[in-house]
């Protein structure tokens, strides 16, 4: 089963430059990442898909909804801090993955369900392991929506719309992270956590695959309110009505966006999305302990410009326990 971990901050900055691959021409594993509609337009789904070459040997998948903030429910990270600005009054964001109790009590009382969110979610991820993205595609050609009855112990009525959204994260290139040569990839499990590495306007969210011991491809993203050309899907429908004012956007997702902005306001020489890359082509291959060797020393790694490097690479190892 994934593993969810919220990590303890490191205080310092730590600055990165590293070649950045491309393609993954030379047979290395690559985190893709994409975010959609599957569920309504209530929600928003964030997918990561670790392929190589043209199968797919892992999946993670979440999604981000608002609720009341005066249920049992626990906020994204950053919901007792600025980031609350952009909520609508008595709205508060969540993860389903991280409130599996309390979405699947919801699922249950209002749609009988008899498995929990957390639950139909693995099944789909395992469903997925090891096939060839074509093989998936044609499936969901094939079989529709009766699809859900190949995926064993998924009772999701939109189990197709998740699939087709790992189909379609499975070649999206935009959010893609290149990591390393791997002889075995089915060894590697995608770890997911999030938390709060720049301050308290924003909450990330942090994807590691690792064979436990070992980096072999990381992930950053991060999510703020700010006015942009294309906020995240359903932010012009039934998702929006948690906004106070702003949208919700993907530092990555809206790159040029938020970029103009840091430019505009903290004369940033490098794109936020260089920033993030930089940092997963550092942690590409490293292990737990070679990084927070690195992290003791201020000068370990070579020049990037994101004031709090260490914070995001801490957040990345801690998903190794």
């Amino acid at each position: 089963m994934k593993k969810l971990f919220r990590s303890l901050l490191l205080a310092s900055s730590l600055a990165l430059l590293i070649p950045l691959s491309k393609s993954n021409a030379n047979g290395e594993v690559m985190i893709r990442k994409m975010y959609g509609a599957p569920h309504g337009d209530k929600s928003v789904g964030t997918v990561y898909v670790l392929t190589d070459g043209d199968t797919i040997f892992d999946a993670y998948i979440d999604e981000f909804q608002f609720t009341d903030s005066n249920g049992d429910a626990k906020g994204v990270p950053s919901s007792d801090g600025e980031f609350a600005k952009g909520y609508a009054d008595g709205k508060v964001l969540i993860s389903k993955k991280e409130n599996n109790d309390f979405y699947s009590k919801n699922m249950k009382e209002h749609a009988d369900a008899t498995h929990t969110i957390l639950e139909n979610y693995t099944a789909i991820e395992d469903f997925v392991k090891g096939k060839k993205i074509s093989d998936l595609e044609n499936e969901l050609k094939d079989k529709g929506d009766k699809i859900v009855d190949e995926v064993t112990s998924s009772t999701l009525v939109d189990t197709k719309g998740y699939l087709e959204l790992i189909a379609k994260a499975a070649k999206f290139d935009k959010l893609q992270s290149v990591g390393i040569k791997v002889d075995d990839p089915s060894k590697l499990e995608l770890n997911v956590g999030l938390g709060a590495p720049h301050g308290d306007k924003s909450f990330a969210q942090v994807a590691v695959a690792t064979d436990g011991k070992k980096i072999a491809a990381a992930h950053f993203d991060e999510f703020q309110f700010m006015d942009a050309t294309n906020p995240l899907p359903n932010s012009d429908a039934g998702f929006a009505e948690g906004y106070a004012d702003k949208a919700l956007v993907s530092k990555r997702w809206n790159n040029e966006d938020y970029s103009k902005a840091m430019k505009e306001h903290a004369d940033a020489t490098q794109q936020i999305a260089e920033g993030y890359q930089n940092m997963e082509a550092y942690l590409a291959g490293k292990t737990k302990d070679e990084v927070e060797k690195d992290l003791e020393k201020s000068d370990a790694v070579s020049s990037a410009t994101l004031v709090d490097q260490n914070n995001y690479v801490g957040l990345a190892i801690g998903l190794l326990k």
